[in-house]
């Protein structure tokens, strides 16, 4: 069926479900074949740079999470921000072209040392700006205030940022429109959600009503968050309307005819952007939801993204 053993895990296709073959779920490499056939490549360049994607949202008026400065390997720290200089808050650090969380850090400050920590080391602004710069060398890292989740989620992913995998689609001159959701959860301990650092994902059905969640390394599913014991099947993600439509407003905004998932953080003073991917997986939803795609409109939706981008040649 040309699956990897993760797509079998993923979605228990050990299952003998009525109308569902295998080949109906689709894997990584059925990305790589079918994104490039109708992928806007220059408006995507705005998703795959956060400084790009923090100046698209300055630009358009749409909430993000803005960046204070960017710290290359080598030369001046960039600042974004206008008084030049760390704010006294807890701060996250990740690199500007990174993805799946790998490469983030995160300094809590301490307002009677008037420093910044990383467990039991502290460090002032010049050291600390000298130790990102340090780690810089491979690539460049940007700097961020840490946001925190609005009080109604905080027991959903007690300390990183979770946040809302939001799915639109775009034909060519039509508004942008919603395909899936799913709510990303993280685990104690850990500073990012995605999955492949433990986190859980729960489907998010009509109105914001949360599913089951799961993670990749586990064959059932849960009703409450292993942490935190907050109940998560059946709860309704506050906001939910807002968040998705953020995401359409994005898209819209940005105008790529294809399919995008946002991330969306929801924070006390409202839904933000945190990024957007245009080339991203989508198993996922696909694992969250329990519904392969093969079976869903995600066909009808490619189909016709190919056959707009073959017309405009």
């Amino acid at each position: 069926h040309n699956l990897s053993s993760q797509a079998y895990y993923l979605h228990k296709l050990w299952r003998t479900r009525p109308g569902v073959r295998p080949e109906d779920w689709l894997d990584g490499w059925d990305y790589h074949i079918i994104y490039p056939l109708f992928r806007d490549t220059h408006r995507s360049r705005i998703l795959d740079d956060k400084c790009e994607f923090d100046a698209f949202c300055t630009r358009h008026g749409l909430p993000g999470l803005p960046i204070i400065a960017v710290v290359p390997g080598t030369g001046e720290v960039d600042w974004h921000s206008a008084d030049r200089r760390l704010p006294a808050a807890d701060l996250f650090v990740k690199p500007v072209g990174g993805s799946l969380g790998q490469g983030t850090e995160a300094y809590i400050y301490d307002d009677a040392g008037e420093c910044w920590r990383d467990g039991d080391r502290a460090f002032d602004e010049t050291d600390l700006l000298a130790r990102i710069g340090k780690q810089a060398s491979d690539a460049d890292l940007m700097v961020q205030q840490r946001a925190r989740n609005h009080p109604e989620i905080a027991d959903l992913s007690p300390d990183a940022l979770c946040t809302l995998r939001c799915v639109t689609y775009r034909f060519q001159n039509e508004s942008a429109c919603h395909f899936r959701s799913v709510l990303r959860m993280g685990r104690q301990g850990r500073i990012v959600d995605h999955a492949v650092h433990g986190g859980l994902v729960a489907a998010v059905g009509h109105g914001g009503l949360l599913c089951n969640p799961r993670d990749r390394y586990v064959t059932g599913s849960l009703d409450q968050h292993p942490d935190t014991g907050a109940d998560i099947a059946g709860r309704s993600l506050p906001q939910y309307q807002a968040m998705q439509a953020l995401a359409l407003r994005a898209h819209d905004a940005i105008g790529i005819a294809g399919l995008v998932s946002w991330d969306i953080a929801l924070i006390e003073s409202g839904p933000v952007l945190v990024e957007g991917n245009s080339r991203g997986h989508l198993d996922l939803v696909q694992m969250a939801h329990d519904e392969p795609l093969g079976l869903t409109d995600y066909v009808a939706i490619v189909e016709r993204l190919i056959a707009e981008q073959a017309e405009r040649g």
